[in-house]
């Protein structure tokens, strides 16, 4: 029974500890673009573009900014491909200019968006399909070659945060307390034999 009293303490320990934890966050950007793709150009396309990050790895270069590395950024344009990008790429947010956009390490600003929601945002929140205007095009070198935007509209960025969901400490101790007596019960029936058995007096 020592095995389910150690379960208890172990989980109560566990939930102690889960306070602060990374969460994976996917953001997503679509809607329509016009540019040019390893020199051939395409107009009014629509696309979707995905980075991954995780909250642990969130930067604040300043007070007023944010900076999440992205372990992967992929974008798809109908009817053309799915591209990765080659070099380091970042989410970030400006909130003394409620911007935030994607940028290429080397080559900048792939694109960036406002809207007054980004003005107080923390860069790993989630975010349900949130309307936002383009503010610059620029630049992104992915494996179907160098990806230069000159238009863009009908932007929408979401914000997705695998949380899992933990139950609070006072719940888990509800959860483990009836746990914890019924092994010590279990224990308890266990040693009484041997207990009448000591105070036996010799036949």
């Amino acid at each position: 029974m020592r095995h389910l009293l150690n379960l208890a303490i172990l989980g109560l320990a566990l939930c102690a500890g889960a306070g602060a934890h990374a969460v994976p966050v996917t953001y997503t950007l679509s809607g329509t673009i016009s540019g040019e793709l390893a020199g051939t150009g395409f107009t009014s396309t629509r696309f979707v573009l995905t980075g991954k990050s995780d909250s642990e790895l969130l930067e604040s270069p300043d007070p007023g900014a944010s900076l999440a590395p992205l372990e992967t950024l992929v974008i798809e344009l109908a009817g053309i491909g799915s591209f990765e990008a080659l070099n380091k790429t970042y989410f970030f947010t400006n909130r003394d200019l409620a911007l935030a956009g994607f940028l290429d390490q080397l080559e900048g600003d792939l694109i960036d968006f406002a809207a007054p929601r980004f003005a107080s945002y923390d860069g790993t929140a989630a975010l349900d399909a949130l309307p936002v205007a383009p503010d610059y095009l620029g630049l992104l070198d992915t494996s179907g070659g160098l990806l230069t935007l000159s238009g863009a509209s009908g932007l929408i960025l979401e914000v997705e945060r695998a949380d899992v969901a933990l139950p609070e400490p006072g719940t888990l101790v509800l959860m483990l307390g009836p746990l914890a007596l019924l092994a010590r019960r279990r224990a308890g029936r266990l040693t009484a034999p041997t207990e009448r058995t000591a105070a036996r007096p010799p036949a």
